[in-house]
């Protein structure tokens, strides 16, 4: 038999050329048994990234896209990732992804940086919330009020299990629109992830009747602050099952969080106080179940000697910080720490397998530079460049 044709086989090949759309393009006209993986790769995932300035070759590339997938609705079943940043087209344009046939799309980006969302986008984002294929939600958009925030949930699909929400901007002034009679809400949505920027701006949200959010089974929550409101309504139960968490730089308190396991943090350069504090106000109890630590380190620099420098100190001070809470964390088996330098963009990243709770951070830095154990070598990448310590 031809090996083109055996289905798996290609299936294998071409998922290795997924990054290339120009491979995937050539691969679609190899053989008719081709066409299949080699499409659904291609249209898997539409992006349209955030532009200065919208151009108008931009907006006839995009145009062309929507017409090709108009022409041929089962291209349109490959996609399962839709990001848009609604800045860079028409609300015409918009409106066309809105109305495509989608079978398969389970994850939805949407970004909008303006002041406020237009009423018809908001219809359209109504639209694509009501997709019972979804089970990721990313939406990032500021609302003029908050009829408009609540009118995208009208007919949500109850599938959803992932969701981020950063809408800040949801005007606090005015009180919440009274509700409507003919305003049916639908099954609720059990989440298994939430991620907001501050819980406090949708905290009108929770505590409203319309709002279809369940956080009884949550098992991972992302924040910045506002972890009072986690005491009260639809959130508490979450408490009894996160065992997740990343808090950005305020102070969190975890105390009522009895089932966590991982927990991320984020250190501002070289201040690791506020991590400390935070850590500090979970119970006994729940803190020797603690198997990961992740610190998200930002630090401000000019050069890659200043940051290397920054960094050592930093993650001295953070081995010292642990090593004084070891007794009271049996189970940790994990270090992380992920570093990007300000104002030059550079992500490092940091991983200790701490195979031995009481291993320092610093006493693994030690036996790697000496090649003493092989499997513990530390990777970073920096401002481009990058070195392993072995």
């Amino acid at each position: 038999m031809n090996p083109l044709h055996i289905q798996e086989l290609a299936d294998r090949c071409i998922h290795l050329l997924s990054d290339s759309e120009l491979s995937l393009r050539a691969c679609s006209l190899v053989s008719r048994s081709w066409v299949h993986p080699s499409q659904s790769h291609l249209f898997a995932e539409i992006n349209l990234e955030y532009a200065v300035a919208v151009s108008e070759a931009s907006l006839i590339r995009t145009s062309r896209l929507l017409d090709v997938l108009d022409a041929s609705p089962r291209l349109v079943g490959y996609v399962l990732t839709l990001s848009i940043w609604l800045e860079v087209i028409t609300p015409a344009l918009f409106r066309r992804f809105c109305n495509l046939p989608y079978t398969s799309l389970t994850s939805l980006i949407i970004y909008h940086t303006c002041i406020d969302l237009p009423s018809d986008t908001c219809v359209g984002v109504q639209q694509l919330l009501s997709l019972p294929t979804l089970l990721s939600v990313d939406l990032e958009c500021p609302f003029a009020d908050r009829e408009q925030f609540l009118l995208i949930w009208k007919h949500c699909t109850a599938n959803i299990k992932h969701l981020t929400l950063h809408c800040a901007r949801i005007d606090d002034r005015r009180p919440a629109p009274a509700v409507d009679p003919e305003f049916a809400v639908g099954p609720q949505i059990k989440l298994e992830s939430f991620q907001t920027n501050n819980l406090r701006d949708i905290q009108w949200w929770l505590d409203d009747p319309r709002c279809p959010l369940n956080f009884a089974g949550l098992k991972a929550l992302y924040f910045s602050d506002g972890t009072d409101v986690l005491q009260r309504g639809i959130l508490a139960p979450a408490l009894q099952s996160v065992e997740v968490v990343m808090s950005a730089s305020q102070v969190g308190d975890l105390s009522g969080f009895e089932c966590l396991t991982d927990l991320s943090l984020m250190v501002i350069h070289q201040n690791s106080e506020l991590a400390f504090r935070t850590i500090a106000t979970i119970l006994p109890q729940s803190l020797s179940r603690l198997r990961a630590i992740r610190f998200r380190l930002t630090i401000y620099t000019n050069s890659d000697i200043q940051s290397a420098r920054t960094l050592f100190v930093l993650c001295s001070e953070l081995d010292r910080r642990l090593s004084e809470l070891r007794d009271t964390l049996p189970n940790l088996a994990i270090v992380h720490i992920s570093t990007t330098s300000v104002p030059t963009p550079a992500l490092t990243e940091w991983f200790f397998p701490l195979l031995d709770p009481g291993i320092s951070v610093q006493w693994l830095l030690r036996r790697s530079e000496g090649g003493a154990n092989p499997y513990l070598g530390i990777g970073a990448s920096c401002n481009g460049g990058s070195f392993w310590l072995r």
